[in-house]
């Protein structure tokens, strides 16, 4: 502490001199002077003068940018330009000159050598990062006046209309700042004319229109980053997670979330004045901060209750709310967000995280006025084995809601480096395989334990089968086995090393273990395509989902059954309205037994996860009913193996959000006389109709009101699931179920499990 001072009264009478110039300056408008002089050069680089402040007091102290940050929102308003461009410097560079003075001084090291240099090029990278990226070529706004304005100061054109703003070849990027209700139709103009986006929270209002507009721009090859959540976790969520798994806190319990600011605003006739298109406002506004971190760490949402009062405010729409969550999980949840409370501590986005064996607190405070929002400080409380209290803090400056606009840059070198319009795919085809020169996703097949993809990459237009592990090769057609250019792994971690391996068909050898694979391939910068039922637990599901999202990598689930005949023809029936309102859903599957079946569920996830899940896809899938509620019987009552583990038949009775009901019978009691492998039914009966398959498709029926149309058109070949995954790898299809749709059959299979118990 003793050596530590003279470096500590150095900075800090720095700080206090650079701190008086500024007062100075402004006193005397030197710096207006100053700033004038600059600002040709400045805006020429895109890099507007009122940030010069910012970026000199930076390096040297956090209280002191800290207090020009907040002097500049309260300025130029927290949706400008300016405070956009502000946030992204305050979560991108550091105290550099504090932290060598007291670092450094602290172990009496006089030779930094080259930290300085190396520390203020990074905090030149964060503090220019829009004109070291990208440069600002033109604004647009329906009013004429404000365009011209700020093309005037930033020197650039004025466009007051979006579609002459697409219409400039030069543009390659668009900033989109507008209210959320009906972005989705702005962001469509935007990437059908071949531009990138970055757009800010909330995204879009109508939940399908967002969904669709994602998965367009997925298919065009077009890019779409915002804010919140952004495309990189802030470093407090990559604490807490790392805490999840460094200290085995287990499942989470419950979580508490809240921001607080003082506004007094007066009705403008603008969205924030439209209950319908400002739901909640301060939910809407500025606790989907809070949500959007709370969904990467406690998975997803299941249901939600709010409560709103308006206390203040002049405009129509609330200024008090809460928020309450009940996530897939388990887990409960609260979100308190207020324009009301003026005590400081703004925009804190303070957190309780509750888990089975300890807890996490976020930005708890109280903080010096102002400062809040600066920064995340962690505390983690949890008990070792033995019963002892061990307590780990944790600080990083940052800031939420940060546009990250390298990792934009990134993302568009990415994508246009590749060799095709995909996602990073590919090598030429080898020319004894279809013909030479054609562009091929490369293959890693792990395990074969369920049904593994091999018999379908031979002459495969699509793809190339580059690596097996451990599959054993006589499996392989004979083309693939003497494939001398075949990569023959160890274990999954060769595999994720392989750089010639784009995307990995998972078989694991254990079914509990496979959501870990998949998580782990993701990371490893594979996409993939995995046995069901992917996941055994809700925890490892939500994971799989958000590593996708954040690893920008495809995940999907062997999950092609209500795609093939006769199932495609059924959902289409029930698609077009004939059958009404579905008021039932009856469905069986049913396999033989044979001995080779596992024992232990966790090989390959039990009666309900393997088979019954068949059904399940039939009810949500096929039917195309949500699921609302489960309860489950199984029965170990026929089992040959004596205190064998294998379940050989299930019922599932389950309650539908449209209302209706769906059985589901599921075993190992198919006698091998019936001449099918797996014998299954599906009846689906409507307030008009019904239509049913039975016999694993060979007798299928429509029956609508009085007429019988007898057998089902089966002459379209459906949507080919795994040949829909690879045309999606390559960017030229997209998947016909979302991946929470999708995912959907398998959640609730866990569940039926949990309830079980």
């Amino acid at each position: 502490a003793i050596r530590i001072i003279p470096y500590l009264v150095a900075i800090l009478v720095a700080i206090g001199m650079l701190r008086a110039a500024f007062e100075a300056a402004a006193k005397f408008d030197w710096f207006t002077a100053i700033t004038g002089t600059l600002q040709n050069g400045l805006n020429a680089v895109g890099f507007p003068p009122e940030l010069l402040p910012l970026a000199l007091m930076r390096p040297l102290s956090g209280s002191g940018s800290n207090g020009i940050f907040n002097e500049l929102i309260r300025q130029v308003g927290p949706d400008s330009m300016i405070a956009r461009m502000a946030g992204t410097i305050m979560g991108s560079t550091e105290t550099t000159f504090y932290v060598i003075a007291v670092y450094f001084g602290s172990v009496a090291v006089r030779r930094t050598r080259h930290a300085v240099p190396a520390g203020l090029l990074a905090d030149i990278a964060g503090t220019a990062p829009v004109s070291e990226f990208f440069k600002l070529a033109a604004v647009c706004d329906m009013d004429e006046a404000k365009a011209s304005q700020y093309a005037e100061q930033y020197q650039v054109k004025a466009y007051t209309s979006l579609e002459a703003l697409l219409a400039d070849s030069s543009i390659q990027v668009v900033g989109l700042f507008t209210g959320p209700a009906g972005r989705s139709g702005l962001l469509r103009k935007i990437i059908r004319a071949g531009k990138d986006v970055m757009t800010t929270k909330p995204f879009e209002l109508d939940p399908v229109a967002a969904r669709q507009i994602l998965e367009e721009a997925k298919s065009l090859g077009r890019i779409i980053h915002l804010n919140s959540p952004g495309p990189r976790l802030t470093g407090y969520v990559k604490q807490v997670k790392a805490w999840q798994e460094e200290y085995q806190l287990g499942r989470p319990v419950y979580c508490r979330g809240e921001v607080v600011v003082s506004y007094r605003e007066k009705a403008d006739g603008g969205w924030l004045d439209d209950p319908e298109r400002c739901p909640a406002a301060p939910i809407f506004r500025l606790g989907i901060y809070i949500i959007n971190d709370l969904v990467r760490l406690f998975g997803s949402v299941r249901d939600v209750q709010i409560q709103t009062t308006k206390l203040f405010t002049e405009r129509p729409t609330p200024d008090n709310a809460q928020l309450g969550l009940t996530f897939n999980n388990g887990a409960l949840g609260h979100v308190f967000a207020t324009f009301c409370v003026d005590t400081g501590q703004y925009y804190a986005n303070s957190l309780i995280l509750h888990y089975e064996k300890g807890s996490i607190y976020r930005n708890l405070g109280p903080f010096e006025y102002g400062q809040a929002s600066a920064g995340s400080h962690l505390k983690l409380v949890t008990v070792t084995p033995d019963k002892k209290v061990v307590t780990v803090e944790w600080s990083q400056p940052e800031g939420a809601g940060s546009y990250q606009w390298k990792e934009l840059f990134e993302a568009i070198r990415h994508r246009d480096t590749d060799s095709h319009p995909g996602h990073g795919l590919g090598r030429k085809k080898p020319s004894n395989r279809n013909g030479p020169g054609l562009m091929m996703i490369r293959v890693g097949l792990y395990g074969i334990n369920g049904h593994q993809i091999h018999a379908s990459l031979e002459n495969n237009p699509l793809a190339v089968l580059s690596a097996i592990s451990l599959f054993p090769e006589d499996k392989l057609p004979p083309a693939l086995r003497e494939d001398s250019s075949l990569h023959r792994h160890g274990s999954l971690d060769e595999m994720l090393a392989d750089p010639e391996v784009d995307f990995i068909s998972l078989c694991s050898p254990s079914r509990k273990k496979q959501a870990r694979d998949a998580i782990q391939a993701l990371q490893a910068g594979k996409h993939v395509l995995a046995e069901k039922p992917c996941a055994m637990t809700e925890e490892d599901l939500d994971e799989i989902i958000l590593t996708a999202r954040e690893t920008g990598k495809i995940f999907h689930e062997m999950a092609g059954t209500a795609f093939s005949q006769p199932y495609y023809a059924m959902r289409r029936i029930v698609e077009s309205g004939q059958l009404g309102q579905i008021v039932q859903v009856l469905a069986e599957k049913s396999y033989p037994y044979y001995e080779g079946r596992a024992q232990d569920e966790d090989e390959d996830g039990g009666q309900i996860g393997q088979n019954g899940i068949h059904a399940l896809r039939f009810v949500e899938h096929v039917a195309c009913t949500p699921i609302a509620s489960i309860r489950a019987l199984e029965t170990i009552q026929g089992n040959p193996v004596q205190g064998g583990g294998l379940r050989m038949a299930a019922s599932l009775l389950m309650g539908l959000k449209n209302g209706g009901i769906a059985g589901i019978s599921s075993n190992y009691l198919n006698p091998r006389g019936t001449g099918i492998w797996g014998d299954e039914s599906l009846k689906i009966l409507g307030t008009l109709g019904m239509v049913e398959s039975r016999a694993g498709g060979k007798f299928t029926r429509l029956v609508i009101g009085e007429k019988d149309f007898g057998p089902l058109d089966l002459s379209s070949p459906g949507t080919p699931w795994l040949e829909t995954f690879l045309e999606t790898l390559l960017g030229r299809a997209s998947m016909p179920l979302t991946l929470e749709e999708e995912l959907s059959p398998t959640r609730w299979t866990i569940r039926a499990k949990n309830q079980l118990g």
